[in-house]
């Protein structure tokens, strides 16, 4: 039992970012940053996520808008081996985000400037190992070997399906303080929707002798677990700004607070059966349980600056206190530290066009 808590982990793992930024944040959020890889202190439309006070310095008012789609694909290979166990196998897995959306919106009146922000900022999409995970295979094989029932004398067969989303709605205010300087203040309402789909089922390949007499017939389950359980939450991020600029040189730098976010199970199939045992359910994906599943606060500063008309260079450096955001079973207290990213990009124009 102990050992299917690893599954979450795994699926964490595998459904989690694709994306430039910390355990449960995605950062590009705009196709621009597939151009220059550092936009915290852009002063473009995507600031109004990435660099919100640098709207300030949009170049006009008015309104001002982007919608930009990206499609992320990865493959999630496990080759697992334990010599112990006689467990040797490659597990071939799929994660997959075709469509992720993203809307940046500004309206610009003099020294203010209201701007909103929609797009999937945690999660990574959906991940599928056709042929079960390790940890499924290695429960059954270490738990039949202790009946000493080799695997050769049963068949097994496994899936498992994750998937994690946050969807993102951000609303906030852009003033400029002074000819260079401008700050920002508002906040992000997250939507976590997620779940876990799998079914491992280990039937005897032959007739099986009891130690204690007669016979387990060949094709009878001796170990089958079935789960699905969706699983939803709310959170809110305040988050805070500032830009300074001169001339052609601007540094942005962002706070987001930490999110509380719980996520609540929604279970239709949770059972575990074993030969000679009751069934029972898994306790985490238990109908109504809650979950903590914080996003982690995050500090962001940056300084770009233009060379020329045609060449610009950035710097970033994002902070994420992952060790200060609750987890599930208290996994953030395995942490030594947070995460730090740093990044950097050039931006040539190579044409007018």
């Amino acid at each position: 039992m102990r050992k299917f808590s690893l599954i979450s982990l795994m699926l964490l793992i595998v459904s989690t970012s694709t994306f430039a930024g910390g355990l449960l944040t995605n950062t590009n959020q705009h196709a621009a940053f597939l151009r220059m890889l550092s936009r915290g202190a852009t002063t473009e439309i995507d600031a109004a996520l990435s660099n919100p006070a640098g709207l300030a310095f949009l170049p006009n008012d008015g309104f001002h808008m982007s919608l930009s789609i990206q499609s992320a694909f990865q493959t999630r290979n496990i080759d697992a081996s334990c010599e112990g166990l006689g467990l040797n196998k490659y597990y071939e897995g799929k994660a997959s985000a075709p469509v992720i959306p993203s809307l940046f919106a500004a309206y610009k009146k003099g020294d203010w400037t209201i701007s909103g922000f929609f797009g999937i900022t945690g999660g990574g999409g959906k991940a599928s190992f056709d042929d079960g995970l390790p940890m499924f295979d290695a429960m059954v094989i270490g738990g039949l070997g202790a009946q000493n029932i080799p695997s050769k004398a049963y068949s097994l067969n496994s899936y498992m399906d994750g998937k994690q989303y946050i969807y993102s709605v951000q609303l906030g205010l852009t003033y400029k303080i002074t000819e260079w300087l401008s700050a920002f203040a508002g906040g992000r309402m997250n939507y976590f929707t997620g779940g876990y789909q799998g079914v491992l089922n280990a039937s005897a390949a032959i007739n099986l002798p009891l130690p204690t007499g007669g016979t387990i017939p060949a094709g009878t389950e001796l170990i089958g677990i079935d789960l699905d359980c969706s699983q939803t939450g709310w959170g809110f991020t305040p988050v805070i700004g500032l830009d300074a600029k001169w001339g052609k040189l601007n540094i942005g730098a962002k706070y987001e607070f930490m999110t509380n976010l719980n996520i609540e199970n929604s279970t239709k199939a949770n059972s575990l059966r074993m030969i000679g045992a009751a069934e029972s359910e898994l306790a985490d994906y238990k109908h109504g349980v809650n979950t903590p599943n914080d996003i982690p606060s995050m500090l962001s500063i940056a300084a770009s600056y233009e060379f020329l008309p045609v060449l610009r260079a950035s710097v970033e450096y994002h902070f994420f206190d992952d060790k200060s955001a609750g987890m599930a079973g208290g996994k953030q207290k395995y942490l030594t530290k947070g995460t730090n990213e740093y990044l950097a990009g050039i931006e040539w124009d190579v044409t007018n066009i």
